[in-house]
């Protein structure tokens, strides 16, 4: 969108690019009602902003197609977008965002959206790249770059140039046109906009008209040329930018109607033709290998084949996934880990693409519970160790007696230990484990009366046959019992949830009370 602050005129760039089914994109420009076919006159000597709307469409796996109030479950890889400067426009700087953020928006509303602008601000640019968090303009040749990824079908991302226009008495001439035509690409996809007319001056001036056309064999892909550009005589021209198709080299525009000298030229008072073509580039292979070990089920990324100057995208696990007990620690390339922040620009060479795992382990820690605490926790409450999943955790021993701070007198006691709530040797899951123990003050802990029936009793039982057994705890006290701990020590048995008392785990119960003579 070209905005002029003289009468608030603009000229509205929106390339919009649409991806589907056939793998095809387009990009247009559209005018403001104000527009007419001779394009649009401005001040001269006046800022001018122009603004390139990136809106990305496309249909999802499900077929459901992105429009101006919906997005659709697909997201772009690299889009690369270039524009060169009209000659005679001098660049000033990018429209600038509170937080230096470049990002998209949903289409019918101001609501974020997925993809944004590739900031490569901490990378070293050459001195003549002006760099504004990803935003380039490079002075020699007068082109503002910058490369968007993950853009959602459905959203727009909005880049702000702004401009100054000169003033005709220091060239020396009555009119000046201004013509703009950006481009983008994606993977093996490339198109021109179509074309925005701007200018100062008169408007009763011959004008001869510039023309580009292909030679030898064109790629099918290969954009469409606007042929309807045309200047004054005596006007410093432009070449217009070379078009970049994946897979080819192009010769670079030639003509020998006029003489062009670091891309641009005097107009003369005929009209100009230039010509172009493309030449098949060797295509170069990208490859992965993981060190070290693989977890199952861990898929290789395609071997891709890409041309020099290709952004390569790697669609695979990202840093820090988890698969089958293993760790990803990312893909990397000339001893850099790929991220959203790191391109590669494919070599003129096959190249490797290195990724590596490592085995995760996890913490048992342990810890005392309960009110009687020993003196000394600090020192005989075991350490934490680190375990790998599917390791076998055996418990850590402790002294069965110590001495204890009793809570309500602050004396110190002989104690007890009941046990850890956890059963020994047990497989370690991929996660921490937390295992408590509890203490007893010795002369308060004593063993109520147990009995145990089996309540299922046969002669006989067939194998893997539930054997069921009743334990009855009676407190033949007069007065009620504490937080009575059972442990079963019968192999392969376990206890089974009731209201009665707290299954620790499938060896320790906890009854909570049992009042006196009672069971």
């Amino acid at each position: 969108m070209f905005r002029n602050t003289f009468g608030l005129k603009k000229i509205i760039i929106s390339l919009i690019i649409f991806l589907g089914c056939i793998g095809i994109y387009t990009i247009s420009f559209s005018f403001s009602k104000d527009d007419n076919e001779d394009g649009i006159r401005v001040m001269e000597s006046s800022e001018l902003i122009y603004y390139l709307d990136v809106i990305y469409d496309g249909k999802d796996k499900y077929v459901v197609t992105s429009s101006d109030t919906a997005v659709s479950q697909i997201y772009s890889g690299y889009i690369t977008v270039e524009d060169k400067i009209p000659e005679g426009l001098t660049f000033k700087d990018f429209v600038k965002t509170s937080d230096d953020s470049i990002g998209a928006i949903k289409r019918d509303s101001e609501a974020s959206c997925p993809g944004s602008v590739v900031d490569d601000s901490d990378e070293e640019i050459s001195d003549n790249i002006y760099n504004y968090h990803g935003l380039h303009y490079n002075k020699d040749t007068r082109t503002v770059s910058f490369t968007i990824k993950n853009l959602q079908a459905g959203c727009k991302l909005t880049i702000g140039i702004i401009t100054q226009t000169p003033s005709l008495k220091d060239y020396n001439t009555n009119r000046m046109d201004f013509w703009n035509i950006a481009s983008a690409r994606e993977n093996d996809l490339f198109k021109y906009s179509n074309t925005v007319h701007t200018y100062i001056g008169r408007t009763d001036l011959t004008r001869y008209s510039v023309k580009y056309q292909y030679v030898g064999d064109i790629p099918e892909n290969a954009p469409t040329l606007d042929n309807s550009i045309s200047y004054v005589g005596g006007a410093s021209v432009g070449v217009s930018a070379e078009p970049n198709i994946p897979g080819y080299t192009f010769s670079g525009w030639k003509t020998e109607d006029v003489e062009v000298t670091n891309g641009k030229f005097t107009m003369p008072e005929k009209n100009v033709i230039f010509t172009g073509s493309f030449t098949q580039k060797e295509s170069y292979k990208v490859r992965y290998t993981i060190e070290g070990d693989i977890p199952d089920g861990f898929i290789f990324p395609s071997d891709k084949e890409y041309y020099e100057g290709d952004l390569v995208s790697i669609d695979s696990l990202a840093y820090g996934d988890i698969l089958k007990g293993y760790r990803f620690l990312g893909w990397h390339y000339d001893d850099k880990l790929i991220d959203d922040t790191v391109i590669i620009t494919m070599p003129a060479s096959d190249i490797l693409i290195t990724g590596e795992f490592e085995l995760i382990s996890y913490d048992v820690k342990y810890q005392f519970i309960g009110e009687i605490i020993p003196k000394n926790s600090s020192a005989i409450l075991p350490t934490s160790k680190k375990y790998k999943p599917g390791d076998i955790v055996k418990l850590e021993s402790i002294p069965e007696e110590t001495i204890c701070i009793q809570p309500e007198t602050n004396e110190e006691r002989r104690c007890s230990f009941l046990g850890w709530y956890k059963e020994d040797d047990f497989v370690m899951p991929s996660e921490d484990v937390m295992i408590s123990g509890e203490w007893k003050i010795l002369n308060e802990y004593f063993s109520p009366t147990v009995s145990k029936e089996i309540i299922n009793n046969k002669e006989y039982y067939d194998k893997d046959e539930e054997v069921l057994f009743k334990t009855t705890i009676t407190n033949n006290q007069d007065y009620p019992i504490y937080d009575v701990v059972l442990k079963e020590h019968l192999d392969g048995s376990e206890f089974t949830p009731k209201d009665e008392y707290t299954l620790m785990n499938k060896s320790f119960i906890k009854i909570s009370i049992i009042e006196p003579h009672s069971s």
